[in-house]
């Protein structure tokens, strides 16, 4: 996130150039580079939303994904000034699809014959 910061003006695209020369030059380990590839990806993905969605974001935004890439994408939005509340994909969706089922079995019981 910082490496991104460091240069506002540059395209996402010239970015990822400069890490693929980086490596290719020797300057950077494969390693290395797929972080940093992976921190300019999540920077430019949460200045683009925070751009796009500036009118709608009034408050903390809610993240909802694997525990690890949550961390990054809050981590991301500290450094613009925004909290976050993370949630974990996997539960989030198991408890979603029990409510669902709740609300139909309810529904057939409702209408039950």
């Amino acid at each position: 996130m910082k490496r991104y910061r460091e240069s506002p003006g540059a395209q996402l695209l010239h970015r990822l150039f400069e890490c693929r020369s980086r490596v290719l030059n020797g300057n950077m380990e494969a390693r290395d580079a797929a972080a940093l590839l992976s921190g300019l990806l999540i920077a430019s993905d949460v200045e683009g939303a925070l751009a796009l969605f500036a009118d709608a974001i009034a408050e903390g935004m809610v993240l909802v994904g694997a525990p690890q890439l949550t961390q990054l994408y809050a981590s991301a939005l500290s450094q613009y000034g925004h909290d976050s509340l993370r949630l974990d994909g996997v539960q989030a969706s198991l408890a979603g699809l029990a409510r669902v089922h709740q609300f139909l079995t309810s529904r057939a019981e409702t209408h039950a014959v």
